[in-house]
């Protein structure tokens, strides 16, 4: 039985992809690249902003300045448009039944927005809000969870770790914990399984159902 849940953010909590993908778009547009359509960022996402800039850039562009112009321009349109993200459909409910336990958001974006989003569509649902920062590695990196398992002084492998992704499967992996898989995000169940879940849903409520609730 899980003493604490970890949640992924984007793809799991949130459908943030046409906001993330629109932030992208328009760094690129400011330096003169082209744009990609909204389902390319399913896979340039997840690994946090300097991945996304990288896998999003011309081959020709993958100089550091280029990345860092990237960034620092994805930053700032997407600071113009995060609240354009939806909760996904059965996210509200699942919390609500999960409140009797430590919950917490470990988010490979930048810290600062994943504590934004949290604030703005979750207040006062989370324990513990971790994103990437000068402190916390991205994951899989096992850095984040194990804060999160310290501030709830518990063992990490009794935490669970639900998301979207292989590298949020990997971080579970990493640091014992049990992975959820979740298939309503923006990658597919081979990338789940090949990541190492433990368990893959279709919604929200089957959590419930995994946790015995």
């Amino acid at each position: 039985m899980a003493a604490a849940i970890l949640f992924d953010l984007d793809g799991t909590l949130l459908n943030t992809l046409g906001s993330l993908a629109e932030a992208f778009n328009s760094s690129l547009a400011d330096m003169s690249c082209p744009p990609h359509d909204i389902d390319a960022y399913r896979h340039f996402i997840g690994n946090g902003a300097r991945v996304a800039a990288m896998r999003a850039l011309p081959p020709t562009r993958q100089q550091l300045e280029d990345i860092n112009q990237c960034v620092e321009g994805f930053k700032q349109h997407y600071q113009a448009n995060w609240r354009s993200a939806t909760v996904f459909a059965g996210i509200p409910e699942i919390l609500a039944q999960l409140s009797h336990l430590p919950l917490a958001v470990l988010s490979n974006k930048d810290e600062v927005f994943t504590r934004q989003c949290c604030d703005y569509f979750f207040p006062g649902v989370f324990q513990a809000v971790v994103g990437f920062s000068e402190t916390v590695k991205a994951k899989p990196d096992p850095s984040g969870a194990l804060s999160i398992a310290s501030e709830f002084q518990l063992n990490i492998s009794d935490l669970w770790m639900v998301g979207d992704t292989a590298t949020d499967m990997k971080t579970a992996c990493a640091c014992d914990m049990t992975g959820v898989g979740v298939l309503w995000g923006f990658r597919d169940r081979d990338e789940l399984a090949n990541g190492g879940a433990t368990h893959i849903i279709n919604n929200p409520s089957e959590l419930s159902g995994l946790l015995g609730l």
